[in-house]
This record gives C-alpha cells, structure tokens and sequence, in this order.
C-alpha cells in the first residue's frame, strides 16, 4: 500500500456527475448489501466515491461523525462537504490552497490515479455548532469495480485522541528538559561557589527559571482542561503593562533568545478584564513563536494598544509566512518544522484566545513588513 502525504501543489477537479449518473452510480452501490454490511461493522468511518470523488454512499459510523439524519443528505458531496471542512466551502473540496495540507484528497487521487490502495493522513478542521473543530485521521483508500463502475472506497479513521496525546507529551518533555537544563546549569554554578560575587544574580536566575517550571507545568494541565472543555477562566481587573512584565521576566535567559532581543512597549492603557494567567500563556506563545522563526540578531516586538472597545496585544518579528503555511497555521499538530508532536503552540493561542477569553487572535505577514500576530480582547472580558 503506498503512502500519500499531500497533493504537492496539484489541487483537485471540483468537477461533478451528471444527476442522472450520480443516482444510478448511488442505486449500483445500494443493490449490493454485502459491501453496506461489511463497510457498517468495520469500525471506522467509510465512504464509497465516484469517478469525481463525490459520495455515493456513506456508513453508520461516518453519518453519526458528521450528525446526519440519514444518508441522502450526503449523496453527491465532495468528502470535505459532507465532513464540513471549513476550507469546502469556498472553492471546493481538494481544490483551495489550504487543501494542500489535507491529505485525504491527494490520497484519494493517489488511488484513482494508480488503481492501488493508498494511505495517507487527513488534519482538517470542520465546522460545528459550538465552533470550529480539528480533527485528524488515519485515511486509506482503494479501487472498487462494481457493474463496470469505477469507484473509491475511502476509509477514516479518528487518531484525534492519540496525535492530541502525543502532540501534548513531546513538547511538554521538550519544553520541561530544556527548562530542568537550564536550571541544572544554574545549580551547579552556585555549587562551584555559594558565596562567590555572582551568587545573587544565580539565585535570582533560578528563581526565575523555577517560575518558569512552574508555568510549564500549568500550561500543559490547562491544554488539557481547554481541550476537554473544563477549563474555567477566572476573569478579573488587571494592567496591561503589569502582563507584558511578566512576559519579558520569562524570556530572561531563556534559551529560545540566543542572542535576540525582545523589546516591549505598552500605551497608557486602563485596567482590562480578563484571565491574566491565560492572557500570560497566549503571550508567551507567540513570543516563542516569533524567537523560532528568526535568527540571532533580530528583535521581536511585544506591545498593547488600546482602541474604543478594545485592547490589542501584538508580537511582531521580521519574518514571513508563506501562503502555503499561512492557511494552516493554527490547526493542531501543523508545524513548519516537519515534527510530528510539535505545531501547539500556534493551536493553543487560538483556543485559549478566542473559546475562552473571547478575544480574536490572528496575524499579517508580508515580506517586507514581517510578521505580526495579535489578539484582540473586549475592554469587559470575553
């Protein structure tokens, strides 16, 4: 079976059937009741294609995944369609720039193309009544002829849980080894010399990194809360400037600075309410962020501005994101870094962001501009 990651740039036909063809391609696939049998207790979502990859027949398990009442309300939808893929409903499915990261349509196209099974994995986010949700699959695909048709059958399987799991271990332990080295380093120069001339400035820099620790730890445990929906935000009266102290207090010997400057500023801005330890963690975000994507002799940008109804927030650094990353930046698990297990840190500022401090997080890039991301808060709280 071969692999399929992405579509490469070749995005897909939005072309379609003929009504007359789809329904009798459709009444093929329902007069053999062995295949509907098999594809129900399978264990996964199935889907049967046409030529034009638009959906023919649907199991139980793919029905129930995507609330449908019953399989006529997907019958003749492109597979983004019928999942409710955000980026399906502009240009169509398989077919926008962002579809190149999907990995189901190119996996899809990748078994018509060569009439062998073919694998890949499918990160794309649907839209919901409560919001936007990623979602991530194991997705294969393979030929069917039936009655001299030629169809696909597509099989999803949920790995949501198990790349969210992953994701969350890999870079907490990334994050927590470089912190606990940092730290390591710091003792022992105070053991070389308790009572050397430096040993306030080390003691100081521990306490800082034990602060840092600390965060670490509260981060990971409220990842998981926002993910599972228990996380309560406790909203109160805080300064602006009081938060970005906090920031830069952070950054103070972090490794992620080598040798890089963050610069902060903040206009005389009231009090906002907000959670300040959630507003702090969508901070650092994209300050580290912003310290990954440049390189040693660059400055990164913190700062608040205030308007009528608002306080914004922003980080700039003198990169650029390509259009081909930009549309994806803040799905769950997509790093530019080609890693699975990192890509959070992006997610995270969506998520805490938007669902709980009810603020709108986004960002700009240009060449020659750079790049700025920023949130928005409402002056009263979210």
């Amino acid at each position: 079976m071969q692999k399929v990651q992405k579509l490469s740039g070749a995005f897909a036909s939005v072309e379609r059937a003929s009504l007359e063809k789809l329904e009798a391609a459709a009444r093929v696939v329902a007069s053999h009741r062995l295949l509907s049998s098999v594809l129900n207790v399978a264990g996964v979502s199935a889907m049967v294609l046409n030529r034009q990859r638009q959906v023919l027949f649907a199991n139980e398990e793919l029905l129930r995944l995507i609330g449908a009442e019953s399989l006529r309300t997907v019958v003749g939808c492109l597979p983004g369609e019928a999942l409710g893929c955000v980026n399906a409903k502009g240009a169509g499915c398989g077919s926008s720039p962002q579809c190149d990261g999907c990995g189901a349509a190119g996996t899809i196209l990748a078994c018509q193309d060569s009439g062998e099974a073919t694998a890949g994995d499918c990160l794309l986010t649907v839209a919901r009544a409560q919001g936007q949700e990623p979602l991530e699959f194991s997705v294969k695909a393979a030929p069917l002829t039936l009655d001299g048709e030629s169809l696909t059958v597509v099989s999803l399987r949920d790995v949501s849980a198990e790349r969210r799991r992953e994701a969350l271990e890999r870079v907490f332990f990334h994050d927590i080894l470089n912190t606990i080295t940092g730290l390591y380093g710091h003792v022992q120069l105070l053991q070389d010399d308790p009572t050397g001339a430096d040993s306030e400035e080390i003691l100081d820099r521990i306490a800082r990194i034990c602060d840092r620790l600390r965060r670490e730890v509260q981060d990971q445990r409220s990842l998981g809360e926002a993910e599972s929906g228990t996380l309560q935000p406790e909203l109160l009266p805080v300064q602006p400037g009081a938060l970005l102290e906090i920031v830069r207090q952070f950054f103070a010997g972090h490794v992620a600075v080598s040798g890089k400057t963050l610069e902060v500023s903040c206009a005389r801005v009231e009090e906002i309410v907000t959670d300040s330890a959630l507003l702090v963690r969508v901070l650092i975000n994209m300050v580290k962020n912003a310290f990954e994507a440049t390189v040693s002799g660059d400055s990164i940008r913190l700062s608040c501005s205030v308007t009528p109804d608002k306080s914004v927030f922003s980080v700039w650094n003198p990169g650029f994101i390509p259009e081909e990353v930009a549309g994806q930046i803040f799905r769950r698990s997509f790093s530019t870094k080609g890693r699975r297990g990192r890509g959070l840190g992006t997610y995270s500022m969506k998520l805490f962001g938007e669902r709980y401090l009810g603020g709108q997080v986004s960002f700009i890039s240009s060449l020659t501009e750079g790049t700025a991301f920023s949130i928005a808060l409402p002056r009263q709280g979210g």
